[in-house]
């Protein structure tokens, strides 16, 4: 008879390993599904790590700076002759600290002062309110102070003065001499500063290059002006209507005569109150030349003084397109030029006053012009040679 074979039975060891790979197989496909979803979900945010950053905000900009902008906006949208005159203070007011400065001459010092007063009233004018008006007006009163302390350190007067341009400018000596020194230092100061400040508005405050500015008087012959009822142009038998005893003599020049209206004939006429005489010059019968001299009743320390008036009442250009008529003039102090298409004015205040009105259009007059300016233009060529 045959034997049944019974299988043996399974440790509990083997048994318990079966059941646990079992069930470590049946957990992969939830991890890898689980780290799948993982990958998924920090995608967004790696791409939202590497989005640019936006440029940091631009840093608060003090109240004084931006003021400061607006007023160099306010100084650009200037005209160009408003321009032209504030550079003209400018400069004139750094010429006359650099005469102050190396050679101390009291005497020529006033005269420049005197020169630049009417183009720093008219530039205080034209400045609209902020830092280069007070610049200005910083650097004007310092030189003022600067010749006060001087005449101190030469004469020992005007104490009180002196004292309060020490403690004006706070300073730590009270020696004439450093505190004169303290005091131009400080104008030069205050001129450097109004330098820069011209230049970031777009105002030139060099000389030479302002000469090339100047605005050009574009009047023409038969646009000059009358004054005191005599024109250029008018006719002999015009002037003597007006006065009928007018001598004339024949002039230095051929084909020229000359005429002059004295005080006493003047005397009693109301259009020539003040007039000492009036000079006449005349070519083929009419007038090429004008000078009308003025009595000392009405006196003037600058030409720039008397031209507001002047270039109102008679219809010309402002100060900006005058020049000095003598090279050797400080600055035109004493007299002045504005050369027209066609004639020119000039304005002494030398001894008495005298406004002068030239003829430019006749042959005598382009013959001595066309020489100047070659004169000029080779001197011109002498100062650009280069070796």
């Amino acid at each position: 008879m045959r034997r049944i074979s019974h299988a043996r039975p399974i440790s509990s060891t083997i048994l318990i390993m079966i059941v646990t790979i079992l069930l470590a197989l049946a957990c992969v496909p939830d991890a890898v599904a689980q780290k799948r979803s993982t990958r998924k979900r920090s995608r967004p945010a790696q791409a939202t790590a590497q989005t640019p950053q936006p440029p940091p905000a631009p840093p608060q900009r003090s109240q004084e700076e931006l003021l400061y902008e607006k007023e160099i906006a306010a100084l650009r949208a200037l005209t160009p002759e408003q321009k032209t005159g504030i550079g003209e203070a400018i400069w004139k007011m750094d010429e006359a600290q650099r005469t102050w400065t190396l050679a101390l001459d009291e005497r020529r010092f006033r005269d420049t002062l005197r020169a630049a007063q009417s183009s720093i009233n008219a530039a205080d004018e034209m400045l609209p309110p902020g830092t280069l008006r007070r610049t200005i007006r910083a650097g004007w009163a310092a030189m003022l102070d600067s010749l006060t302390a001087y005449e101190f350190t030469l004469h020992e007067t005007n104490v009180d003065a002196m004292m309060k341009i020490i403690d004006r400018y706070q300073l730590s000596t009270t020696v004439p001499v450093q505190v004169t020194a303290a005091v131009i230092k400080r104008a030069q100061t205050s001129i450097r500063e109004a330098q820069r400040i011209a230049a970031d508005a777009g105002i030139e405050t060099n000389g030479t290059k302002l000469a090339a500015q100047v605005p050009q008087c574009t009047l023409t012959l038969a646009q000059a002006p009358a004054i005191r009822g005599f024109r250029l142009r008018m006719t002999l038998a015009e002037v003597r209507a007006r006065f009928p005893t007018l001598q004339v003599k024949a002039a230095a020049r051929e084909g020229y005569t000359d005429a002059t209206i004295y005080a006493q004939e003047l005397r009693g006429n109301t259009d020539f109150k003040g007039i000492n005489r009036v000079t006449l010059q005349f070519l083929d019968n009419r007038i090429t030349f004008i000078a009308v001299e003025y009595d000392d009743s009405v006196r003037w320390d600058s030409v720039d003084e008397l031209l507001p008036s002047l270039t109102s009442s008679l219809g010309l250009p402002g100060l900006s397109a005058w020049r000095a008529s003598f090279p050797q003039d400080d600055g035109g102090l004493r007299a002045k030029r504005l050369t027209c298409d066609g004639f020119q004015v000039d304005v002494w205040t030398l001894l008495n006053t005298q406004i002068l009105f030239t003829d430019l259009a006749t042959p005598e007059a382009q013959r001595i012009r066309q020489e100047k300016e070659k004169v000029e233009q080779e001197q011109k060529q002498r100062r650009d040679f280069k070796p």
